[in-house]
């Protein structure tokens, strides 16, 4: 068995449609599955360039985590 990933974009009639006949197909087979992508929001992929260059805050305690959030 292998496993293919395919990537659609439902942009158009002809890739919509051979969405929805995957996703038929993927309800009575049981080797045909469709797993979603989801793509994280704004605020996640910011957290996540900030981490990546270093921009990450340490806390010693809660007091000291809240006097950092009101700054």
């Amino acid at each position: 068995m292998a496993i293919h990933t395919i990537i659609i974009e439902d942009k158009t009639n002809k890739t919509r449609h051979l969405l929805g006949l995957i996703k038929e197909m993927a309800k009575s087979e049981k080797y045909i599955i469709i797993d979603p992508v989801q793509k994280p929001n704004k605020v996640t992929l910011q957290a996540i360039e900030d981490a990546e260059n270093g921009r990450l805050y340490k806390a010693e305690n809660i007091e000291d985590l809240f006097k950092q959030l009101n700054k």
